[in-house]
């Protein structure tokens, strides 16, 4: 079979798993090993997508690839990693073979000349393998390493998109373009090119975009916000305590999102010229109209009040907050009111849990799966010894790679810790030795070791509590043979910074790691906040009484949050101590003969005594 013509443009030709199965089938060309491959790794998809119907599925290069490197697709689909693997590259020969795919475009390997001895500086490890097939490219491509411009990782990308799909092509980008400045800082005669981001997605202006005084007004109140005013200050509605890092951050990035939504909302840039811009009616009703536009909120019938989602709450609250600094007059701040009277989150979302943690939570009702969670920090330290020791497969011996098994041993005492504790990110990545985590010697040769965190990031409640046996001995196991191996080891944090011993690891980085590793394990996508829900359930499920431990747990200092838990259990409950009265009533009571119902025979022996009053008239 001729596969279709591949041109620059992408594919030209759209057919569904069903038709490409059938043409696979017919095609001569392909062994009759090589097409069950094919074949199977499109049933997999067909398995792995929504629909899950093969005559409906359209093949796509980037969807039908971004399926495939879920990690949660080979728990998913029941097969172990290198089978996954396996089915990823029999998917890409499938859509090269159809002509949706461009033909693998390879680079050899560089042998010599000016990117070979750029290449010898680089660190071994497997960080670097993005890095360097970027610069095997650009050497391919013969240019020099002075030659390199945004246009060539331009070209480079549309390369690997093409020939490649799926969706891990902007993470690769992004990769290597940390990989790049990170070399042109550490390495002798390294390319200063500045590479970015070629498809940046703008969500917003800077503040120095916008006229003068602007940027320095702002400036000053995200100072003032996060710092404690005077407690003898007078003035009626000032805030005397001072936010969280993390909520000035929020406020920093309200402000910047009302400034565009206004901007995009038709408010010439002009009047957005001081920081009162931000609470006048005008201003606030273009900015957020803007936004709930965009993510379809707007024109909802027979609604008097607009339902909003966590974003446009974020706006709303940094309008208060601008409004509750500037101390406006009375009829000003009461104007400012009236028009966020109308913008409540949903009420049903607000009582109780949001659905992707009741899905979480009806997941873990399976006793497998809940398993697989409480035993995962053992499963991946596990796989860390592997990776630190190297191992042997049917494709041979693998060297040790000690750098990626510290990495991945770091990510289960992150689990360990959240399943015991449910911290917020925020507080987990910047645990430091000595200071938060505090290790004693105990009688005999056993360790003990206690939490201390002073004030947590957003509520500022301080938490303090003891670390359970088990962990203890995989935190010491983890501080003696992995951390060591980290960059920036050195430093005092529990999670060290990779390349930075002044900050712990990047919050964003270390929740997608924990974040991927729960869906490869467990094939459950779950976020790090989501613990605090599973901890909350796991209290409440054992006792159902026990929601003052969950608010101490969680660090709150009331009981809204706990009672959310508490509600979905206390349903649950009552709903089977019903099912159990029933039961226990149906056993108690005689099954009644099978006939007509004593209603419906009292109702037909009236109507036989009205005829026979009838007739006998």
């Amino acid at each position: 079979m001729k596969s279709s013509p591949f041109s620059d443009q992408g594919a030209t030709v759209m057919i569904n798993i069903a038709e490409a199965q059938r043409i696979i089938d017919q095609d001569a060309s392909l062994s009759l090993s090589r097409r069950r491959q094919l074949r199977t790794a499109l049933s997999a998809l067909a398995q792995l997508h929504p629909e899950r119907q093969p005559e409906v599925i359209m093949l796509d290069a980037v969807r039908s690839t971004a399926l495939m490197e879920s990690p949660s697709a080979a728990a998913a689909l029941g097969v172990q990693a290198s089978t996954m693997a396996n089915h990823r590259s029999a998917l890409r020969a499938a859509l090269r073979h159809l002509g949706i795919l461009a033909p693998p475009a390879g680079s050899p390997k560089v042998v010599g000349g000016p990117w070979f001895e750029l290449l010898q500086g680089l660190p071994a490890g497997y960080e670097f393998e993005r890095l360097r097939a970027f610069l095997s490219w650009c050497d391919a491509q013969g240019l020099a390493p002075q030659s390199v411009t945004q246009q060539t990782l331009e070209s480079y990308v549309e390369q690997r998109q093409a020939s490649r799909g799926g969706g891990k092509q902007t993470d690769h980008t992004r990769r290597v373009i940390g990989m790049w400045r990170r070399a042109a800082r550490t390495i002798e005669g390294w390319p200063q090119t500045a590479l970015d981001n070629p498809d940046p997605r703008q969500t917003s202006l800077d503040f120095n975009a916008y006229p003068a005084p602007l940027e320095a007004e702002v400036r000053q109140y995200l100072t003032a916000i996060g710092t404690p005013g005077d407690i003898f200050d007078e003035i009626p509605g000032v805030q005397r305590e001072p936010l969280s890092k993390a909520s000035v951050r929020t406020r920093h990035y309200g402000a910047r999102s009302l400034l565009w939504g206004a901007l995009q909302g038709g408010i010439p840039i002009q009047r957005l010229n001081r920081v009162h811009a931000l609470v006048e009616p005008d201003v606030i009703k273009a900015a957020i109209r803007w936004h709930m536009g965009r993510k379809g909120l707007l024109n909802v019938p027979g609604q008097r009040r607009a339902y909003i989602d966590s974003h446009i709450a974020t706006l709303v609250a940094t309008v208060a907050s601008v409004a509750n600094y500037l101390n406006l007059p009375s009829d000003e701040a009461k104007l400012v009111k009236q028009v966020l009277a109308p913008l409540k989150l949903d009420p049903h979302r607000s009582q109780g849990l949001i659905d992707r943690h009741e899905r979480i939570l009806d997941a873990l009702d399976d006793r497998s799966t809940r398993a697989r969670l409480l035993h995962l920090p053992g499963l991946i330290m596990t796989e860390a010894r592997r990776l630190l020791a190297g191992w042997t497969d049917r494709f041979g011996e693998h060297a040790p790679q000690p750098v990626r098994a510290a990495w991945l041993a770091s990510v289960a005492i992150g689990i360990e810790i959240e399943l015991h504790l449910a911290l917020r990110l925020e507080d987990l990545k910047t645990l430091r030795l000595g200071h938060e985590i505090r290790l004693a010697s105990a009688s005999g040769s056993r360790e003990r070791g206690t939490l201390y965190i002073e004030q947590t990031a957003k509520t500022r409640v301080g938490i303090q509590a003891p670390l359970q046996p088990e962990t203890m001995r995989r935190l010491r196991e983890y501080l003696d043979k992995f951390r060591p191996l980290l960059p920036n080891a050195q430093s005092t944090w529990l999670f060290p910074g990779e390349n930075s011993a002044d900050e712990p690891r990047n919050k964003v980085a270390f929740g997608t790691a924990i974040g991927d590793a729960v869906a490869q394990f467990i094939g459950l996508r779950i976020n790090v906040h989501a613990f605090r829900c599973i901890a909350g359930a796991l209290i409440l499920e054992a006792d159902r009484n026990a929601i003052d431990d969950v608010r101490a747990l969680l660090g709150h200092s009331g009981f809204d949050t706990a009672l959310r838990y508490y509600r979905r259990f206390s349903t649950r409950a009552a709903a089977n101590n019903l099912g159990q009265i029933i039961a226990h009533q149906r056993r108690a009571t005689p099954t009644p003969p099978v006939g007509v119902s004593p209603g419906r025979r009292n109702f037909e022996t009236r109507k036989r005594r009205k005829q026979h009053k009838e007739t006998s008239r």
